[in-house]
């Protein structure tokens, strides 16, 4: 996101808004996500809608980036 924008709440309600989207799916038991590891804004907007980091894993895209896993538990 363009810095002028950060910090005004937009990922997060874009991630809350995909989330109950996706809930309308009555097989959804999970949503996954994962960030960098140094992606502190994108770990934040997760924590604020509710994801827990449940794992870390490396992939390789010209280099290696770790990564943190996150889920997100879907109430029926």
């Amino acid at each position: 996101i363009d810095q002028k924008f950060r910090n005004k709440g937009i990922a997060t309600e874009a991630v809350k808004l995909l989330i109950d989207w996706a809930a309308q799916d009555e097989g959804l038991i999970k949503v996954i996500a994962e960030t960098p590891q140094e992606n502190l804004g994108s770990q934040h907007v997760l924590q604020k809608n509710g994801f827990i980091q449940t794992s870390e894993k490396s992939i390789f895209i010209n280099k290696e980036i770790p990564l943190f896993c996150w889920e997100k538990k879907i109430k029926k």
